[in-house]
């Protein structure tokens, strides 16, 4: 299938997020670490010492970045439902690529998440013997066609070798976030993870079947069936939506139903009142072509007044009233004492 990216932001270097990386090493070189010869993790981009070992380590549908140590600048990159994508990634060892024991790609994720809580991720472990398993975390069922290749290619201009791992996948429905991450760790158990932010969008019609939920509104069971990331329908047609955490049935404002048009007007017609104003208005222009004194005569009539009383008077500021509602709140202190410690009654 062909390759269904474009780059939707077009001064993507000016309007980038980044890339945060950090040590998740289950050893180190401190004491009571684990950590025995083998200190330095895997990477995509740098040395702990910032020096550059790999260019271009992470590439997606063909466009390529130089993975940093802490942060990237990387731009969102947008690609179709049902459309074949392909990751590359280049990976340092310092004891070859042989060496690499495992890598994640996580897709979807959100702000603050971590690669664990990913739904979509592509897993590949290498056993010491050069056998490759790859495993799909995919509950959702957002990917398909999946394929993983591996190859040693130059790290960079020089004779340094890095693994490569190419990922070929299609998407079958859009993801909730964007953020994309990666985890590999070596056999001495040394590991790093980045995170790549923008990330890659996935637009279109999802592929899959809409999800079915059963909604509560009013004592009454509904059938819904999803229409969006957090919309549904019930099966009269009237639309919900998720929130705080349950279904929730839309307030449609209810409005009067609107009559059928006539000849003969009665007071609960629809459109009586509007009806009324206009022959109110018609005999009005009548009356005054007919006679203007009419209505002349009472042009003279004198303003409506009105009337202002006084402030209003609280009896809550009466303090007869306060004594009293003081006294009532002790008696009732005094029995919801009893009435939470019956055994006072026997003391």
């Amino acid at each position: 299938m062909g390759t269904g990216i474009q780059d939707t932001n077009s001064n993507a270097l000016s309007q980038t997020d980044f890339v945060w990386t950090f040590d998740e090493s289950i050893g180190s070189s401190g004491e009571g670490s684990g950590c025995n010869g083998d200190c330095e993790e895997p990477t995509l981009g740098v040395l702990p010492n910032g020096k550059r070992i790999v260019e271009e380590g992470f590439t997606y549908n063909g466009y390529s970045v130089d993975v940093e140590r802490f942060f990237t600048p990387y731009p969102l990159i947008t690609t179709q439902v049902g459309k074949q994508n392909t990751a590359q990634f280049k990976i340092y060892e310092n004891r070859g690529p042989n060496n690499i024991a495992h890598f994640d790609f996580a897709f979807g994720l959100g702000k603050d998440q971590i690669i664990s809580d990913s739904k979509a991720m592509i897993e590949v472990d290498f056993a010491r013997d050069g056998t490759q398993t790859v495993n799909i975390v995919d509950p959702e069922n957002v990917l398909d066609n999946v394929t993983v290749t591996t190859d040693i290619v130059a790290c960079n201009d020089g004779p340094i070798q890095c693994l490569e791992i190419t990922i070929n996948h299609m998407f079958r429905a859009p993801l909730d976030f964007d953020i994309v991450g990666t985890n590999v760790w070596d056999h001495s158990r040394q590991s790093w993870q980045n995170y790549y932010n923008h990330g890659i969008e996935v637009v279109g019609p999802s592929m899959n079947p809409a999800k079915q939920y059963g909604g509560v509104n009013q004592g009454q069971i509904y059938h819904l069936t999803e229409t969006g990331k957090n919309t549904a329908v019930d099966e009269f047609g009237e639309s919900w939506t998720f929130q705080y955490g349950i279904w929730m049935k839309d307030y449609i404002k209810q409005e009067r139903i609107q009559d059928g048009e006539t000849l003969v007007f009665d007071r609960m017609h629809s459109d009586f009142a509007s009806y009324k104003d206009n022959l109110s208005q018609e005999a009005f222009d009548q009356l005054a072509q007919m006679c203007p004194v009419c209505i002349e005569q009472y042009a003279d009539f004198d303003d409506s007044t009105s009337l202002e009383y006084g402030d209003r008077k609280s009896k809550l500021a009466d303090p007869q009233i306060q004594t009293i509602m003081n006294l009532e709140n002790q008696k009732a202190q005094e029995v919801l004492k009893y009435i939470l410690n019956p055994q006072l009654l026997y003391k």
